[in-house]
């Protein structure tokens, strides 16, 4: 699946559910750090900039380059010899950017993406009723 198609599957569950810009932006950073934390473990070293307007989402991750055989962890950090694969140029205390896509994930991460997704959904919806409530109670 395309970012593009991505973002307007949200923004048409938005459109759909009654939900904020600025809620809908949360609950895909929340979505996508799911996933993260579903493939990698953890959600340190990731970026996630989403940007409807443009229909897309970046995911960055960070790692930082450390000497050959001194990998601690996989997941915030890259060996020098592997980073310079991507750029000859890399040394040891660097920082190096590297994009996924949303094809990276797998299906096991996908569906915790979705079910997260639904739950903030529910949450946002058991929120707006109570909210209406109140609304309704205090005009009464």
């Amino acid at each position: 699946m395309q970012s593009s198609d991505l973002v307007s599957s949200f923004g048409e569950i938005a459109r759909a559910k009654d939900i904020e810009r600025d809620a809908l932006q949360l609950i895909v950073e929340d979505v996508f750090r799911a996933m993260i934390e579903k493939r990698y473990g953890a959600d340190e070293g990731f970026e996630i900039i989403f940007n409807p307007d443009e229909g897309d989402i970046q995911i960055i991750h960070v790692r930082e380059v450390v000497a050959d055989w001194d990998l601690e962890d996989p997941v915030t950090q890259v060996e020098v010899s592997d980073a310079k694969e991507i750029d000859e140029f890399f040394e040891v205390g660097e920082e190096v950017p590297t994009e996924l896509e949303v094809e990276d994930f797998g299906r096991r991460a996908v569906m915790t993406g979705q079910q997260t997704l639904q739950q903030k959904i529910r949450d946002i919806e058991k929120e707006q009723r109570f909210t209406r409530r109140a609304a309704a109670t205090c005009f009464s």
